[in-house]
């Protein structure tokens, strides 16, 4: 009798111990975290943040098409006025999507469609325009507004020849939240204005037929919150024998795509130190062929 006595205390108390350490290992396990609770997120890759970002491009207002070589490149493409602009506006705005598109997610405003032309629209009357001094050794040494002077009894205004591009303002304070919630894009990419030049320095060489010309591009890039990341003049040499739109597109204004995205990127990393100024980049010139 005594045996069985013992025997079942023991079993007692063996089943208390069993209880007390499965009551032990669930409190355990509740408190602690799990080998992947406990991994401190990995910090994001340069890759990763750029790709968290989406651009929107929007491009150049028609009317904002100042051009010099119409005449020769209608001679040899046989496209109208208007189709000579909307080749160059339409190859632009692919130049600076697919650079961009190395890099982040990208969405562009460049299309025939009722719907996007409506867009262009509602974009065009939601902001204006300004010139601003692009920084320049020059520029830099003087920065002062230009005042009226009395000479000889008279009223005069030096007139300022300083360098200067054409930047976007922001009017209407609701422009980039629509987009952001149309689009998805907190980065904004504007296309001021297109310049097609000829660069004749001289008579003899307008004679010789040897001078270059000179694509440039005015442009600014917001952030959500309207803040200016940079803005400035992108520009490139080509020669005067180059007409075909193709080409000027594929060469040149791919070269002045990715001297954008340069300024945007040397603008917002985190290696360089900031400045949101305005910036040129202005492409060495080509060799003649």
């Amino acid at each position: 009798m005594l045996s069985v006595k013992k025997n079942s205390w023991f079993f007692k108390s063996i089943f208390s111990i069993v209880l007390s350490l499965i009551a032990f290992v669930s409190f355990a396990q509740s408190t602690t975290y799990s080998p992947e609770e406990k991994k401190a997120p990995l910090p994001q890759t340069n890759a990763q943040l750029e790709q968290a970002h989406k651009v929107l491009v929007i491009p150049f207002e028609p009317r904002l098409y100042m051009s010099e070589i119409d005449m020769y490149v209608n001679k040899e493409s046989k496209l109208n006025q208007a189709q000579i602009r909307h080749a160059f506006r339409s190859g632009l705005d692919y130049s600076i999507v697919a650079e961009f598109k190395k890099k982040y997610k990208v969405i562009s405003l460049m299309n025939d469609s009722a719907a996007y032309v409506r867009e262009q629209g509602y974009v065009y009357q939601s902001i204006g325009y300004k010139y601003d001094l692009i920084p320049s050794p020059e520029n830099k040494k003087d920065n002062t507004p230009e005042k009226p002077k009395i000479q000889n009894g008279q009223l005069t205004v030096t007139t300022n020849d300083k360098k200067k591009f054409m930047n976007t303002q922001i009017t209407n304070p609701n422009l980039l939240s629509t987009l952001n919630k149309k689009y998805g894009a907190d980065i904004f990419i504007f296309i001021n204005q297109l310049d097609l030049k000829t660069d004749v320095d001289n008579s003899g060489k307008a004679a010789a037929g040897n001078y270059e010309r000179t694509a440039s591009v005015h442009y600014s890039i917001f952030d959500l919150k309207g803040n200016l990341i940079t803005s400035g003049l992108a520009s490139r040499n080509f020669p005067n024998n180059v007409n075909d739109p193709k080409k000027i597109v594929n060469t040149y204004f791919s070269a002045i795509a990715q001297t954008i995205a340069e300024s945007y990127t040397a603008t917002t990393s985190p290696k360089t130190e900031k400045d949101h100024g305005v910036l040129e980049f202005a492409s060495p010139k080509e060799e003649k062929k």
